[in-house]
């Protein structure tokens, strides 16, 4: 079987919304980190003053700033039960890029800190609870889900947690 996740896609020069197939029980997080280049988005379509509609379209994942969910639980796959539990602690964040802010929890695992996950391998890091914001025009938008390519962060704040 297979799951259609409804994305909005962040390119650096424009944005569209389209559907993109996971396998069933899949996570998105998981499948955008996956090996392949380009991902497939069926009923695409762009708004820049005129909506324009494709069929499919095929984008470089090094291409793709961030991808929002429409709801909140897009994208979870069979959910904690499937996987293994791992004590992962939120950590507020906000993340730079030229010209958005997005500010949202990233997870780090119980005996790691937040620069280890920013060293891993994975191209897109999982953000939940996340706003983003224009920087140009500060309109903003709540989303219960981000995956966020790294490699299209220029830095990244943590707030600090009383001790």
């Amino acid at each position: 079987m297979t799951q259609f996740i409804p994305l909005t896609i962040y390119l650096d020069q424009s944005m569209f919304t389209g559907i993109l197939s996971l396998p069933d029980g899949v996570r998105l997080s998981d499948f955008l980190n996956s090996p392949e280049k380009f991902f497939k988005f069926s009923e695409a379509s762009t708004s820049d003053g005129v909506i324009e509609q494709m069929n499919d379209i095929f984008v470089n994942k090094e291409a793709i700033k961030f991808v929002k969910t429409t709801t909140n639980n897009d994208g979870r796959g069979l959910g904690q039960n499937y996987y293994l539990h791992i004590k992962n602690i939120p950590v507020r964040t906000k993340m730079l890029m030229t010209d958005y802010e997005l500010s949202g929890n990233l997870y780090s695992r119980f005996t790691e800190d937040i620069a280890h996950l920013l060293e891993t391998k994975a191209t897109f890091l999982p953000c939940t609870e996340a706003r983003v914001r224009h920087l140009n025009s500060n309109v903003t938008s709540d989303v219960g889900f981000v995956a966020v390519n790294r490699s299209k962060v220029y830095r990244i704040e943590t707030e600090q947690v009383p001790v």
